[in-house]
């Protein structure tokens, strides 16, 4: 007879293997997986120092600023003394302090 013939009712014994169990152990290529996760870092990285290159600018325009105020700050001082000077008045009261 011939062996190749299919039954005609369902088997109940299990199949030899199971497909599944050998699935689950496929082989990876675990050099490329972390080689691929290490270009992520690299570029995640990259897009950190981009960013904070941007923060460094915002700080230093802010430093600027505050020269700047202080400049004008002094610059007012001076004139509000210069204008008490300039306007004639030889006679100056000492002024005590009041603690």
């Amino acid at each position: 007879m011939n062996s190749s013939i299919t039954p005609l009712w369902a088997s109940l014994l299990p199949p030899v293997c199971n497909p599944l169990w050998f699935t689950a152990d496929c082989p990876k290529n675990e050099e490329a997986e972390l080689a691929f996760l290490e270009e992520e870092i690299e570029q995640e990285k990259m897009q950190l120092k981009e960013q904070s290159q941007d923060w460094l600018a915002i700080e230093q325009r802010s430093n600027v600023e505050q020269v700047e105020d202080e400049q004008d700050y002094d610059e007012t001082e001076e004139e509000s003394y210069m204008g008490d000077a300039a306007s004639g008045d030889d006679e100056v009261e000492p002024q005590t302090p009041t603690w």
